[in-house]
């Protein structure tokens, strides 16, 4: 009965005349297989990629703000940027590269620059744009390459941003329900992962490979492979699936080498 069902919306969504935007985000949420297919057959649009990137960065850009309006979780967040800046200037005091005047003074600075509300706002939003269009255009160029080259795949570039923009309301459903979490934890939390059990330090390994068993992480990337094989034409899904998050896992822990090795990079660890 439930096989039958499910061959039924397989079929309806295939068989539409035209899937709007509203119908391809559902259908990627709810049957990706089925939508993706529908919607290699009807074509890509622009839409498909540049709408979920606008919402993303606004829910992006509120929950930040959000964020910062709890005095709590501002607070932690603050100690913690603290923390990475000291970890930094002390290495350089060591090596020569920084005296502890020119540190203190830098830390001055830096203090006016997070209380003043402007900045709080306006810096937040700015990078958010521009590393979110970066991110996007970057692993869909991967994501493109290793379609065409090393899986065999017959697809476009704008396939790929397909595949890869339609699962963003996934991510955008995440955010919305890890600022939740936020408040009602007092600290902002890195997603829905065992690290909101556990507790454990994201820069230790343990607490890094915690933080990539994420519910909602999973389900993206595992959406992103199954867009890839419908919209390259393959028939072997899981195949595509298991090199989406192993592409996830492997640039996440390039990522978590250099910030163990480089401070600076540690704000990149989520």
């Amino acid at each position: 009965m439930e096989e039958s069902k499910e061959n039924n919306v397989n079929e309806d969504l295939e068989g539409q005349q035209t899937l709007g935007h509203l119908d391809r985000m559902i259908g990627v949420i709810s049957e990706p297989s089925a939508a993706f297919s529908a919607i290699s057959k009807q074509g890509t649009r622009h839409t498909d990629w540049l709408i979920p990137i606008l919402l993303m960065i606004i829910v992006t850009v509120i929950t930040t703000i959000t964020a910062f309006s709890n005095p709590e979780i501002k607070a932690k967040m603050m100690q913690m940027q603290r923390k990475t800046m000291e970890e930094q200037f002390e290495k350089q005091i060591a090596s020569g590269q920084m005296t502890r005047e020119e540190a203190d003074k830098i830390k001055e600075n830096a203090s006016r620059f997070t209380e003043n509300p402007v900045m709080l706002i306006v810096f937040p939003a700015i990078s958010t744009v521009i590393v979110t269009f970066i991110w996007f255009f970057f692993f869909a160029l991967i994501g493109w390459l290793v379609a065409k080259n090393l899986l065999g795949g017959t697809g476009t570039f704008n396939d790929a941003m397909t595949a890869l923009g339609l699962p963003l309301y996934i991510t955008i459903i995440s955010l919305i329900i890890i600022i939740i979490i936020s408040f009602a934890s007092g600290e902002l939390a890195s997603g829905v992962n065992l690290l909101l059990l556990t507790k454990a330090e994201v820069t230790t390994f343990g607490g890094f490979i915690q933080s990539k068993i994420d519910v909602f992480a999973i389900w993206f990337y595992a959406v992103v492979g199954i867009g890839f094989a419908r919209m390259f034409k393959s028939d072997n899904t899981l195949k595509y699936v298991i090199t989406s998050l192993s592409i996830w896992f492997v640039l996440n822990l390039a990522v978590y080498f250099l910030a163990t090795t480089v401070p600076l990079f540690r704000g990149f660890l989520r």
